[in-house]
């Protein structure tokens, strides 16, 4: 015989997501990149940011080059597409809850503008941290709690009515990445207006990417293009930045700290 299981809270998040994911005209395009000399730059590294990070930094830098990858489509009171002024990644990142492992989403604020480093303790926070510390952990647990009469009209509201509050909840663009576990999705479900997921690398520094899109707000030939402009600031800003890490904590190490003894 079985055994009934009611739903945990993050999993009655992740059907609501579902719910409305499924809505949009979401189309998937992939690019196999050659990274053979960024991943000799990051393995030759003591401390290795994040995979996510180092591709999440490259999208939102090409983002800020190419603002359609900055819209998302409003679709009330008439239907627009509203363009924020800067990047932020929503990233999937699995915790455990109650006991019970769940998808939660860290927001990170202009990944474009800020360094790996700064970028790696935020993720490392969203990882092991309280989930109670983090206002959107928060939010999504508490939002399950509404009957459900309730979290349509709040889910409709959040993805409809203003670009912002819109953009504030969800981001300007998702991150789904399970390459580290072995396995990647080939399609995908997102409430985002582009989401960023990639394959394990080959064993010749190869690796394909994927970005799933709304058909909406952009169209192929632009991610087409942005896939390929990714791959060039992977090889040139991120592999120099990669390259560099080594010389800004040896600089981070020896600035006294303000107040020190």
């Amino acid at each position: 015989m079985g055994r009934s299981i009611p739903l945990s809270r993050p999993r009655r998040f992740i059907c609501d997501l579902m719910r409305y994911s499924k809505q949009l005209p979401l189309i998937g395009f992939h690019r196999k990149m050659h990274l053979s000399e960024l991943v000799a730059a990051r393995d030759s590294l003591p401390s290795r940011p994040s995979w996510a990070l180092i591709f999440a930094k490259a999208y939102s830098r090409v983002a800020m080059r190419r603002p359609e990858l900055r819209r998302s489509f409003i679709g009330f009171p008439w239907r627009r597409l509203y363009e924020h002024s800067h990047n932020i990644a929503c990233m999937a990142i699995e915790r455990q809850y109650r006991g019970e492992a769940g998808v939660f989403f860290g927001h990170f604020e202009k990944p474009e503008d800020r360094t790996l480093a700064d970028l790696q303790t935020q993720l490392e926070a969203y990882k092991y941290d309280p989930i109670e510390k983090f206002g959107n952990y928060r939010r999504a647990m508490r939002i399950v709690r509404y009957p459900w009469p309730l979290r349509p009209m709040l889910w409709w509201h959040a993805l409809n009515v203003s670009g912002a509050i819109r953009t504030s909840l969800f981001g300007t663009f998702g991150m789904s990445v399970t390459a580290a576990e072995g396995a990647t999705a080939v399609q995908l479900l997102s409430i985002a207006p582009t989401t960023l997921h990639y394959d394990p690398f080959e064993s010749d520094g190869s690796i394909v990417v994927r970005v799933t899109f709304d058909h909406r707000v952009i169209d192929g030939a632009p991610i087409a293009r942005a896939m390929v402009d990714l791959e060039e600031t992977l090889m040139t800003e991120l592999l120099f930045e990669v390259r560099e890490l080594p010389q800004q904590v040896k600089s981070v190490v020896a600035k006294p700290l303000v107040g020190s003894r």
